[in-house]
């Protein structure tokens, strides 16, 4: 009976990590591949595990028979997760918010909950339910606890790498729900062996036909739920890569291509006026260009448009293959005549790592996918970027790219977002800023780019055989006229300070307030606020926050408990910023965090289990604990200094440092684990149960981990930065070491 359990909760974590991989990588989609939005959609899974945990925590010792219980959970649990995902995909066409409408951070917040509670309760339900039934088995409680954390950890390690691996590239979503769906029912039938319920019968002969209908409307399922998530038009393909998601539809003889929700070519019709002008501009401002690299965005006009110079040739590169494999599967002539000239060196590479590494200068950059709101896209606008893709220009070379603006006012939030990148730019000589709907923007240490007259430009297209619709001489004196300098100048007045960063994203911070602005106008103030914080004024939030619990300890004399308590839960919030930092930063130094969210998570995962496993082992000649509970806090904290150095030295050897960012996810996972049994071990005492107790510092552990979730991502690495955020979590973690050497000892505890 007991290795049957131990095989139901190595289940629980393999389904867990594979539902919780599969709702994000479905509503990074739905939300428009933001990958800050992790953080809350992270946030709002562990605290609906730890809502699961402590409310089974508290009920489990009112159930009798357990585990017929724990065979209806599994299968709530697959059935929950199959709704999930069906509702991820067409929440926006049931809720009538139109297609391509960008969410604020309260739609997000409360959309990602709800769609996410329901599983992720059941997860956490399943954690203390397992504890209860192997705690009867066991006879000893810290044990039972110990081990069901590892064994979860475990499982989620396979989940992980084998959805990784194996799934992800061979099944579609649903195909992975019902590969769920079969496992949970054989262990279901497994348990029924020990119980010989009617109940529990009837529950999995009901499951076993639900697997089946399942099966024969796989497809079906599929279909309709894509069809409704891409209402607009008919949806022709859709496919997963590594870097992202690519989906095609078609309308009116128009054929889009998005790239994680955002369109990125549209054909036979492109926007000819965006394109016309961010192709044109650079290359008339420069004296004779005649090596192009266009960074993303090239296929669908721009390298078309570009290709009317007199140039010798174009090196394009697309990070994710996908996207031309895609365009050739539904050619227009448009691209083919792109991608099959002769001038045209299509390379499949990351732009960040192809600007560091290559020996080939040019006269003109052009980046194309120039969207601050994501980090994918935001690492090819900061200041390091910058300075890496100056050192590719030749002489007299040009770097261009654009951002969003207005021909008529900047509001704060424009000013802000076209601000922070405009002063990393600030590494050439010379900027100059051509404004409109969309704002294009020429750095270069030549003084030409700011002297030269719409009269010049007219000319440079004259002797050029340009032909242009737009770019007439009314036009052009409208577009590069001194009076439109004079006017952008002045609306950027009282525009930030601040510069984008790799590892301090601000841009994509003051993207999330534009967007809060328009959607979510309540939340938007509150991160408004969010965004004047620093570095001292939220080390005094954390002292202030100790005083509370320290006199909590005095109010209800449970020094220990309390004490322990926090320091549980700063360790949640530890481990969930430790996972987040190291997360996005492996967006931003190698841009394919996509597929690998679930091997990361993994890897964490493993060193949960690790140090829960290794804690567990020694649990018995641990003579003070309380000693050593102390130690774990020091190493934390230590830790923490050195993690934010430890990822600058892996940006600076990208290609031969990728191992350590596996060990850094492992230490992370490590040190958050190998912490929680011991925990169990101080907590428990006479009048407490496993599960009581298991839920409890669960709940805690998870709180903190859904804070750092909600803060982590949208507040503190955009707005304080790498560095700074690790300083804060280290200064935490010393509240908690504080707090504990200064209680733990005191035998106040009722």
């Amino acid at each position: 009976m007991a290795n049957c359990l131990l095989l139901a909760v190595l289940v629980a974590g393999f389904s867990g990590i594979t539902a919780q991989v599969l709702i994000i990588r479905e509503l990074l989609v739905s939300f428009y591949g933001g990958e800050l939005t992790l953080g809350l959609i992270l946030a709002n899974w562990v605290i609906s595990v730890a809502a699961g945990a402590l409310a089974f925590g508290k009920l489990i010792e009112l159930i009798k028979h357990k585990i017929r219980f724990l065979i209806i959970i599994q299968a709530a649990f697959s059935l929950f997760l199959l709704n999930s995902i069906y509702f991820a995909r067409s929440f926006k066409s049931l809720l009538g918010i139109p297609f391509g409408e960008t969410l604020g951070l309260a739609h997000i917040f409360f959309v990602s909950l709800f769609l996410i509670f329901p599983i992720a309760s059941l997860s956490g339900g399943l954690f203390s339910l397992n504890c209860g039934i192997l705690s009867d088995q066991l006879k000893n409680k810290a044990a039972a606890v110990s081990r069901v954390y590892s064994l979860e950890a475990i499982g989620a390690i396979a989940g992980g790498i084998v959805l990784t691996c194996i799934f992800l590239p061979l099944f579609n979503t649903f195909q992975i729900i019902l590969l769920v769906f079969t496992v949970t029912l054989f262990v279901s039938i497994f348990l029924y062996r020990y119980i010989k319920s009617r109940l529990a019968g009837l529950i999995i002969f009901s499951f076993t036909l639900i697997t089946v209908l399942f099966y024969l409307g796989l497809g079906h399922i599929n279909k309709a739920s894509l069809s409704r998530q891409w209402d607009k038009g008919k949806l022709i393909d859709y496919q997963n890569s590594i870097y992202g998601n690519v989906a095609v539809t078609e309308e009116n003889k128009q054929t889009t291509f998005f790239y994680n929700g955002y369109p990125i070519v549209v054909v036979p019709y492109p926007d000819i006026s965006f394109i016309e002008e961010f192709a044109n501009y650079p290359l008339l401002f420069h004296d004779d260009p005649k090596t192009i690299l266009i960074l993303g965005g090239g296929a669908g006009g721009l390298i078309n448009e570009t290709l009317k110079h007199r140039i010798f040739n174009i090196t394009y590169l697309e990070i994710d293959p996908l996207i031309i494999k895609m365009l050739g599967k539904h050619p227009s002539d448009l691209t083919n005549s792109e991608l099959s000239d002769k001038r045209v060196k299509l390379l499949n590479q990351d732009s960040v790592n192809f600007i560091k590494t290559t020996s080939s200068n040019y006269d003109v950059i052009l980046i194309g996918t120039s969207n601050p709101s994501e980090l994918l896209t935001n690492r090819l606008l900061t200041k390091e970027f910058f300075s890496s893709a100056k050192k590719r220009l030749n002489k007299g070379g040009i770097l261009a790219f654009w951002l969003p603006g207005s021909p008529e006012y900047l509001s704060k939030e424009l000013k802000n977002i076209n601000g922070t990148i405009l002063n990393g730019s600030r590494v050439f000589t010379n900027v100059r800023v051509i404004p409109g709907d969309y704002n294009i923007i020429l750095a270069s240490d030549t003084e030409k780019i700011l002297n030269l007259t719409p009269e010049n430009i007219e000319k440079r297209i004259e002797g050029r055989g340009i032909k242009s619709r737009l770019l007439i001489p009314d036009y052009l004196v409208y577009k590069l006229g001194e009076s439109r300098q004079r006017w952008f100048r002045q609306a950027m007045a009282g525009a930030t300070t601040k510069i984008n960063q790799d590892f301090k994203p601000i841009s994509v911070f003051e993207s999330i307030l534009l967007w809060n602005k328009k959607f979510s106008p309540l939340f938007g103030k509150m991160f408004k606020y969010a965004g004047s914080l620093n570095l001292l004024k939220l080390i005094l939030l954390v002292i202030f926050l100790a005083g509370i619990v320290y006199i909590l300890t005095k109010i209800t004399r449970m020094c220990l408990k309390l004490s322990i308590g926090y320091s549980i839960f700063t360790t949640g919030f530890f481990g969930m910023m430790a996972n987040l930092l190291l997360t996005f930063s492996f967006q931003v130094i190698y841009g394919y965090l996509y597929y690998v969210i679930g091997l990361l998570l993994s890897i964490f995962m493993s060193g949960i289990a690790f140090g829960s496993i290794f804690m567990m082992l020694n649990l018995s000649r641990i003579r003070d604990g309380l000693k050593v509970y102390l130690r774990l806090e020091l190493s934390m904290i230590i830790y923490l200094l050195l993690l934010g150095r430890a990822v600058l030295f892996i940006n600076e050897n990208a290609q031969t440092a990728f191992p350590l960012f596996l060990v850094l996810f492992f230490i992370s996972g490590a040190l958050t684990g190998i912490q929680f049994p011991l925990a169990c071990k101080i907590f428990l005492n006479g009048k407490d149960s496993a599960a009581n107790t298991a839920g409890t510092l669960y709940f805690a552990d998870l709180s903190g981990g859904w804070l750092a979730g909600i803060f982590g991502g949208v507040v503190f690495l955009p707005v304080l930065g790498l560095l700074n955020t690790c300083y804060l979590v280290a200064i935490l973690k010393v509240s908690s070491l504080f707090l504990v050497t200064l209680l733990g000892k005191l035998k106040l505890d009722k």
